[in-house]
């Protein structure tokens, strides 16, 4: 029996060997994480998000804590609204949209908490957080390719991503340890400006769940130009700056007021651009979201038929 003993001890230590490696894997791979990330894009649940969108947002890790403005999530506010407005045009669209309100506190960030699998194939990720009293565990995979960082997160309650690539049912963050440049997206806004500019006169719309009215439409109209977009509309001219994204599905606009008590207000909208006709859905408020597509029922948001003015 004796004989046996060196035997066995050595068989007992070689799980621990094992989780001592697989532990020291995991605090290697953590320290390979850790400082300042750029987001150089953000794909998912069937669309790509705008450039706009996430720019600033920038993701920071330190210790076991993953922090960025993209984790924030967003206060929509609800407006109740009594009866229906008495006239065909008592509310111009851009009008209404940046009709005085209390501006939203600005959300804090808050650190999630997570957890490291390198040993597994694909590596894995868990991400947790708050979602109220709730906490709720995220199931994901990443790869680290040097100063590249891709992270696929499933939405909650769906199974883990078997690769790191975007789906209908989970996101995929990719990071940089240094600002990119996308060429082909800067081509694509350059051609998108290029066609936009020149004066659109808006033929038809809704906005409010109402059609607007031949009142509503007179002198109704847009200009695009190198410096933004002039908005006549009810005898009032407003200027707005313009950043587009048109390598998104919609594409992308943001529209933020120049000048003025409203400057730096932002619409966040998506439009169509087909030579010379666009479509331009903007949110009912400024507290809404940017909207998710074109479709005819667009609820209480605003829907603009534009076709180019002839010189």
């Amino acid at each position: 029996m004796k004989p046996l003993i060196p035997l066995l001890a050595c068989l007992c230590c070689v799980p621990l060997l094992a989780a001592d490696d697989k532990d020291a894997a995991a605090k290697k791979e953590l320290e390979a994480l850790q400082g300042e990330w750029h987001v150089a894009s953000v794909s998912g649940l069937g669309r790509s998000l705008p450039w706009m969108d996430y720019r600033d947002a920038g993701v920071t890790i330190k210790g076991s804590e993953l922090s960025s403005k993209l984790f924030t999530g967003s206060q929509v506010s609800t407006f109740a609204r009594v009866g229906k407005r008495t006239t065909p045009a008592v509310r111009p669209v851009l009008g209404t949209i940046l009709r005085d309100r209390e501006k939203p506190d600005e959300p804090k960030l808050q650190p999630l908490t997570f957890r490291l699998d390198p040993a597994a194939a694909p590596k894995r990720i868990d991400v947790e957080f708050k979602d109220g009293p709730d906490a709720l565990t995220l199931l994901g995979v990443y790869a680290l390719d040097g100063e590249q960082l891709k992270i696929c997160l499933a939405v909650p309650k769906a199974a883990r991503p078997k690769e790191v690539a975007a789906g209908d049912d989970r996101v995929v963050l990719s990071l940089a340890r240094k600002p990119t440049e996308d060429a082909a997206r800067v081509k694509a806004i350059k051609g998108a400006r290029e066609q936009l500019a020149g004066t659109w006169a808006v033929e038809s719309g809704k906005f409010d769940q109402d059609e607007l009215s031949a009142q509503d439409l007179k002198d109704f109209r847009l200009t695009f130009g190198d410096d933004g977009v002039k908005w006549e509309e009810a005898g009032k001219t407003e200027a707005l700056a313009v950043e587009l994204d048109p390598t998104t599905t919609p594409a992308a606009a943001n529209l933020t007021v120049a000048a003025g008590p409203r400057k730096g207000e932002l619409i966040r909208a998506v439009y169509e651009l087909k030579q010379d006709a666009l479509t331009l859905r903007l949110p009912f408020s400024l507290d809404y979201p940017r909207p998710p597509d074109l479709a005819k029922e667009v609820g209480i948001d605003a829907l603009l038929v534009l076709k180019r003015a002839k010189p």
